[in-house]
């Protein structure tokens, strides 16, 4: 499990990097926005340990409560993040709701397109031999 959480979250980062870089050239160096993108990161992190541990928890414990009561903790947590930045500032929550979509844009990329690619990469070598 912590092989499997530390790719998403070491993927999750690097989506991240990637979003403040692409902000750069159309908002320039905004440090709100790369503060808000830190921020929503961070959260989705949080978000992403507390959802393992529950879901690890209720399936050993076979307590639905845990779950339930882990996903109102989440969007707690979520939901002051947001409110908060948005009395901060608009484009340090354009960048928090950029940095909460981090960890689900990670997963995407490891466990929904990267399988098809390998499948691609593989099938169009079979064709070549």
């Amino acid at each position: 499990l912590r092989k499997f959480k530390n790719r998403i979250i070491g993927c999750g980062v690097m989506v991240a990097v990637a979003f403040g870089l692409i902000s750069i050239p159309i908002w320039g160096i905004e440090g709100k926005l790369l503060l808000g993108i830190l921020f929503g990161t961070i959260v989705a992190i949080v978000n992403f340990n507390i959802m393992t541990i529950s879901t690890k928890l209720m399936v050993e414990r076979q307590q639905k409560l845990i779950y339930l009561l882990s996903m109102a903790a989440r969007f707690f947590l979520y939901g002051i993040t947001f409110y908060l930045t948005i009395i901060n500032s608009g484009m340090m929550a354009i960048g928090t709701g950029a940095g909460f979509f981090t960890v689900q844009i990670a997963m995407f990329l490891i466990h929904g397109i990267g399988p098809m690619i390998v499948a691609n990469k593989s099938k169009a070598r079979r064709n070549v031999k």
